[in-house]
């Protein structure tokens, strides 16, 4: 995040090569900021989807690993992120940033 402060561009544009160049949009601050963990849970639950069934919709992690991301003892890998930004259907600057 920080490095996309740096360059004024979106964490879509450096976590995926396949955002074409004119996507690129200046980040603006979007109020208080929220933990990754806290967005995590209330999209899952927004979802109506308990962490199991999350985690079974994913393949790629355990409900342990998905509990600590949502308590905020863990960060979550890049390619994490871009999975459950796609798995949400959003882009991971909306996923990391409106927070």
């Amino acid at each position: 995040m920080r490095i996309a402060e740096v360059f004024g561009v979106t964490t879509e544009y450096l976590m995926r090569d396949s955002v074409p160049v004119d996507a690129v949009q200046t980040i603006q601050a979007h109020g208080t900021p929220r933990s990754f963990g806290d967005v995590l849970r209330e999209l899952r639950q927004d979802a109506g989807l308990t962490q199991k069934q999350l985690v079974a919709h994913l393949g790629t992690l355990t409900q342990g690993h998905l509990s600590v991301l949502e308590h905020g003892t863990k960060q979550p890998s890049l390619a994490l992120v871009v999975q459950l930004a796609d798995f949400f259907g959003m882009t991971t600057d909306r996923l990391l940033r409106d927070v």
